[in-house]
């Protein structure tokens, strides 16, 4: 008959969920801070299921699973921030993997082992950090624990039963939940193909060492695998139809292409780097702190007991299967190249199982050394003390490691996008509708695409701009706020052209770091005084009717540029455009060239600060161009021209004054004479 747990387990229990709660709810709104690009790919599969999509595998982001984006799809029904919903998920998901590796360890040890193991995955690092970010990898484990519960609960059940034709009554119930459980991993994260070898191995050694239990579990064994698999069929169809459907991936599994070409180091260095995971340094800021390992002293001492307690007793098939599932965890991980989290995932539980019993077996194995007649008392004492002192540093180091330290590192927040996701979050909850110019070093595409994830309304008009090189004034409003982030400043001769702004938020992140600044323009008249300084023409310039189109998508309204060029100095010419029409987004760039009295280019500028994504018409843009003069140019007559063209084809645009005479295919603005300096 088996044993109810007591009310002091339970109550352990609860108090250790209660802490994981605590650790995974904390701040989850920005930490970790951004929205990183997988949490972009994910919020936006879970948009698509909600919105009637049902996808057996998800294409973007080089593939994705879906069971983790179905879940979270029925929470986005109430919560409605994708981001907020697939990060509740991770922390639920990671929640329930508390207990369900306590349940497990205490099946294959005893329950004060359970209760240490749960403890430990509620406060280790590597559990925290993988409950937080909203992508489906926190699934696998819990998945995979159900799937060994269930199969062990049924091969238990067997064991009972030895006489094969003598069966426990839900015997293959259990087989076949533990099948159902096995083929749903399938749809959580992509190493869990490799996890049947957890259960051949178990297989293979009931073969070859108990015979007669093997005799016993077979037939269950083969239900369970036969579920699985028919439960995967409908992924494993898609793949197999779809075989470029991961070929994004590629590059991952470099380690074994070199090996295919007799090349062993690539892989040699990916396992070391797995193991000094456990060792000494876990990657770089990414994911972690650089140079603190998986584990924390104390704890990494009690892992590698754990190992070493399960591979002694390996002739009990729960304790070498433990051992067996961190090994298969950690395969994809040896097998590509750049180790990580995420990548690890699959030996989350058996490594936390480890733990657990690492601690109970060396505190029974002392007690029993040395104080054998008061072996319970002396072994609950120290375990006791070691417990407090290994979960103590664990809870300490994540706590420091994770959100005093990897948090608020400027290295994470800048590869999170994290002030432009607070850019986002403003915009959502700010009622004005007023159109938003946003500064952007990535204006083209990188930053604008990603946005558009990062924010939930679409009534706001949207214009990109890349504050190094151009500033945008937008045409038929009367203001418009401009934000500006301390990564994307106005140089300094364009920030004459937004001296009239106002700031009206200027917003910091809860531990100081300037975050992002909003600023209220009056447009007409900005537009005034941006036409105003420009100018027509230059010393040699041609005499046309004014402004020069061209194509049919932008007129130069004028331009400045200083009268005098000497060699060795920086010719800054500021060129004033107005839209004429919107054009399809695609890749552009103004070119302005320094050209020799025999046409050669000696200086040149490319580039499209306003990218045509953003272009309305009627709207105003000054371009901001630098030409560095080699200190050895010659004296002589010097030409500057100016034109625009597509950068996928390099093709020209046209040009034409405004009565219509063709120019080319570009503008000559003026001429110079270079004398020495």
């Amino acid at each position: 008959m088996t044993r109810q747990p007591s009310r002091a387990w339970i109550a352990a229990l609860v108090a250790v969920l209660l802490v994981a709660a605590f650790l995974r709810f904390y701040r989850l709104d920005v930490v970790p801070p951004g929205m990183p690009i997988d949490e972009l790919v994910d919020a936006g599969a879970v948009r698509a299921i909600a919105a009637g999509w049902r996808p057996v595998f998800i294409p973007q982001g080089w593939g994705r699973e879906p069971l983790y984006h179905y879940i979270a799809a029925l929470l986005f029904t109430f919560v409605r921030d994708p981001q907020m919903t697939i990060r509740l998920t991770s922390a639920f998901i990671g929640i329930a993997l508390v207990p369900a590796i306590g349940v497990l360890t205490a099946q294959i040890s005893n329950r004060r082992a359970g209760v240490l193991a749960a403890a430990f995955t509620a406060v280790t690092y590597w559990a925290v950090f993988a409950s937080r970010y909203g992508v489906r990898d926190i699934l696998l484990p819990l998945l995979s624990t159900l799937t060994v519960i269930a199969f062990w609960s049924a091969l238990q059940s067997d064991f009972r039963h030895p006489t094969p034709d003598i069966r426990h009554p839900t015997s293959n119930f259990r087989f076949v939940l533990a099948g159902v459980l096995l083929g749903l991993t399938f749809y959580t994260y992509q190493s869990s193909r490799i996890f049947p070898l957890v259960f051949a191995v178990v297989g293979a050694w009931l073969w070859l060492f108990d015979r007669e239990r093997f005799h016993t579990a077979w037939r269950g064994m083969l239900l369970f695998f036969a579920v699985g698999l028919i439960v995967g069929v409908p992924l494993f169809a898609y793949l197999l139809a779809h075989p470029d459907a991961e070929s994004g991936r590629a590059f991952m599994v470099e380690p074994l292409v070199a090996l295919q070409s007799g090349n062993v180091h690539p892989l040699i260095d990916s396992i070391w780097a797995t193991f000094r995971f456990f060792i000494s340094d876990a990657g770089d800021w990414t994911y972690n702190v650089p140079g603190h390992p998986v584990f924390p002293s104390v704890t990494n001492a009690l892992f590698c007991l754990g190992i070493i307690v399960c591979l002694i007793r390996w002739r009990d098939t729960s304790r070498l299967a433990v051992p067996v599932w961190l090994l298969v965890g950690l395969l994809p991980v040896m097998a590509t190249s750049g180790p990580h989290y995420f990548r690890l995932i699959g030996a989350l539980a058996p490594a936390m199982i480890l733990l657990g019993i690492g601690l109970v077996e060396a505190s029974d194995w002392l007690a029993r050394q040395f104080a054998p007649e008061r072996k319970p008392t002396v072994s609950a004492a120290i375990l006791v003390t070691v417990g407090f002192l290994a979960l103590g540093q664990s809870t300490a180091t994540t706590w420091r490691d994770y959100f005093e330290t990897w948090a608020i590192n400027p290295h994470v927040r800048a590869e999170h996008d994290s002030n432009l996701r607070e850019i986002g979050r403003y915009l959502d909850r700010s009622a004005d509708t007023t159109p938003v110019v946003i500064a952007s070093l990535a204006a083209e595409d990188v930053e604008p695409d990603r946005f558009g994830g990062m924010i939930e309304r679409t009534d706001l008009d949207q214009r990109w701009f890349d504050p190094s090189t151009a500033l945008v004034f937008p045409s038929e409003v009367e203001t418009a706020r401009y934000i500006l982030r301390p990564e994307t400043p106005l140089r300094g001769v364009l920030a004459d052209y937004f001296s009239g702004a106002q700031l009206v938020a200027d917003r910091h992140w809860y531990d100081g770091p300037a975050s992002f600044q909003v600023y209220r323009l009056e447009v007409p008249a900005a537009r005034e005084a941006a036409q105003a300084r420009a100018a027509w023409p230059l010393p040699g310039g041609p005499r046309i009717a004014t402004p020069a189109r061209f194509g049919d998508r932008a007129e130069l309204l004028g331009y400045t540029a200083p009268p005098v060029i000497t060699p060795g100095s920086t010719l800054r010419v500021l060129t004033t455009w107005r839209i004429l029409r919107p054009v399809e987004p695609g890749p552009s760039s103004v070119f302005v060239h320094v050209l020799d009295a025999n046409g050669r280019i000696v200086a040149q500028d490319d580039q499209l600060g306003y990218p045509r994504h953003s272009w309305h018409a009627g709207d105003l843009f000054v371009q901001f161009s630098r030409l560095e003069l080699a200190p050895a140019l010659s004296p002589g007559h010097y030409t500057l021209q100016v034109g625009l063209y597509d950068k996928d084809t390099l093709v020209r645009w046209p040009v034409a004054d405004a009565a219509g005479q063709a120019l080319g295919d570009h503008l000559i603005l003026g001429q110079w004479i270079v004398g020495d300096q």
